[in-house]
């Protein structure tokens, strides 16, 4: 066959590249061993695909568990705050131990209410000053 030929000019390169490669020395390529490129082309982009689709289903799935992860951690605040909040309504309330609780934020206003508290523990939480 004819060998067609590209040629660019980039920046001063020249890059040259074959539609079709032609056998050495003019050796005419055997109809059979032709086919079992185009086989083992055909094959290799199966096998890409699965290993796209694979990966992507993996993808979905690594994103899901973020999600449920943060999902539970804004449900688990939400709980906390309601329970901080039912507190602020409890003035005769003397002692509290919000102790191990993961906390990392506690509004002035929920202490703010409890005027009758004389103990506070917060300790093995996750709050800065």
């Amino acid at each position: 066959g004819d060998e067609k030929r590209h040629l660019s000019q980039r920046e001063g390169m020249i890059a040259m590249s074959f539609d079709e490669e032609e056998p050495p020395d003019g050796v005419q390529e055997e109809e059979g061993a032709r086919e079992q490129r185009v086989d083992e082309t055909a094959e290799a982009r199966q096998e890409r695909e699965q290993k796209e689709r694979e990966d992507k289903e993996r993808e979905d799935e690594e994103l899901r568990k973020e999600m449920e992860k943060a999902k539970a951690k804004r449900e688990s605040e939400e709980a906390a705050v309601g329970i901080l909040e039912r507190l602020w309504s409890k003035q005769d309330l003397t002692h509290l131990d919000l102790s191990g609780n993961k906390l990392r934020d506690l509004p002035d206003k929920v202490l703010t209410g409890l005027v009758g508290l004389t103990i506070l523990d917060l300790s093995d939480n996750y709050l800065m000053r």
